[in-house]
């Protein structure tokens, strides 16, 4: 849950209400998704750069 969605203050009064925001709370830090791994290189060398342009025309 990020933050800047939580616009609004809001009161837990009772132990029932406070025990499912905890647990609402512990189930979205398992939702988080994982980083994907992009696969490639750098490319720095004119040539390298014009050979992968002129390929995409």
């Amino acid at each position: 849950m990020a933050t800047s969605s939580v616009t609004h203050n809001f009161v837990l009064s009772d132990r029932e209400s406070i025990e499912r925001f905890i647990e609402a709370v512990e189930l979205s830090e398992h939702d988080v998704p994982k980083p994907r791994t992009v696969h490639g290189r750098l490319l720095t060398d004119r040539r390298e750069i014009a050979e992968l342009m002129n390929k995409v025309k």
